[in-house]
């Protein structure tokens, strides 16, 4: 009961329908219980960043419950307490049209998840999904789909199914080649496909004639398909992270192998992936961390103030010997460097020195008396 309290919940026959339930990062190991009375009147619910392992099978009774968050939480399955459901039963969760399942540890969608016809966005990133099932085609009215960062080596043919989709996300997986049906998405508009393995992309990538964005940086691919040119509302067609512009220009060439016609630019082929792995990253991070850690100040010490094995105090020195000290250092520093300047103006100097001990010893010239006549013009005086 304390824990009801804890969340509010209160036995009362006038207590108001709680229609929002927001539980994020509250520590919570298992779903409560009490969250189940308002089955009827819940339609938002938020358990992210918990400790969650399963899901009890009451929790899909919610009749009303249109959005359900789990991300960050200890799911492994999704979950074990709804596998073994019947489709009549999750019915009762017809209604859910956003689900986030981020960072939950799940390898597989469990097949009853088609029967959730009425879901628009379906989140399940940094994950380890191997594959999707090909009832991923009963989700009729998908519209969002978001897949980065797991573990997916390829696509199920039903994926052409989804006409109604027009996000999908894609990146950081390890998918090789992409199906044919991928072009019966007639809605899509953005398609990203960053860091996987791609080595071609199939024709039938000019039926997406929505298509506004395209992302296939850092895979492996040689050549684009000439059905691209159909693409005609595309914005954006990124091939590398270098790419100054969203948008370059495309060369016909003809391939030899393939026979066909194909298109390539100064972007293609690809280069294979050279970035570090996050382990290797990490490490790397972690090494030079321990670099500076184990960095410290050496001070030189003069042989002479050693006697044994102490150290024996010098007076500090003065600040005006400081300075001297400081004039000598930077006056050292300039040894090895000479002005031409300098020399010029050492010559000149050193000429005219030559040039006024000849006017002593000898008669002036038109341009003046010697400095001996002189001397005896004053003593005269």
């Amino acid at each position: 009961m304390s824990l009801l309290k804890c969340f509010g919940y209160k036995h009362s026959s006038q207590e108001k329908e709680i229609r929002s339930l927001d539980l994020t990062s509250s520590d919570l190991n298992e779903v409560p219980m009490f969250i189940i009375t308002h089955e009827r009147t819940l339609e938002f619910l938020s358990l992210a960043s918990n400790h969650i392992q399963d899901l009890p099978l009451p929790l899909f009774h919610c009749q009303n419950l249109n959005t359900l968050i789990l991300s960050d939480n200890e799911l492994y399955l999704l979950p074990s307490a709804i596998i073994d459901v019947l489709p009549t039963e999750i019915l009762h969760c017809s209604r859910l049209n956003f689900a986030n399942f981020n960072h939950c540890n799940l390898r597989f969608l469990p097949i009853i998840l088609k029967n959730l016809e009425h879901l628009v966005t379906l989140k399940v990133e940094h994950n380890n999904l191997e594959y999707l099932h090909e009832s991923i085609s009963g989700l009729v009215n998908l519209e969002e789909l978001f897949l980065t960062n797991n573990k997916l080596k390829y696509l199920p043919v039903s994926i052409g199914l989804l006409r109604k989709l027009i996000i999908l996300h894609l990146d950081e997986n390890m998918i090789s080649e992409l199906p044919p049906e991928i072009g019966s998405c007639i809605s899509l508009k953005v398609l990203t496909l960053r860091s996987n393995r791609l080595f071609c992309i199939p024709d039938e990538i000019g039926h997406l004639l929505k298509l506004s964005v395209l992302s296939l940086t850092d895979n492996s691919l040689r050549y684009l398909p000439l059905s691209i040119l159909k693409l005609r509302n595309l914005t954006a067609l990124w091939l590398s992270h270098n790419q100054g512009k969203p948008l370059i220009s495309l060369q016909h060439s003809f391939d030899p192998q393939l026979s066909k016609r194909i298109l390539t630019c100064y972007l293609l082929p690809q280069q294979k992936n050279c970035r570090r792995s996050e382990k290797t990253r990490n490490e790397y991070v972690d090494s030079k961390i321990s670099e500076r850690r184990r960095s410290f100040i050496k001070f030189e010490i003069d042989p002479e103030t050693v006697s044994g094995n102490k150290l024996t105090r010098i007076p500090t020195p003065h600040p005006k010997k400081l300075k001297e000290l400081a004039s000598i250092t930077r006056s050292s520093e300039k040894r090895n460097y000479v002005n031409p300047f300098q020399i010029a103006n050492y010559e000149y100097e050193y000429k005219n020195e030559q040039k006024f001990q000849r006017h002593d010893y000898h008669s002036s010239s038109d341009s003046g008396f010697s400095v001996q006549k002189l001397k005896l013009d004053d003593d005269v005086t």
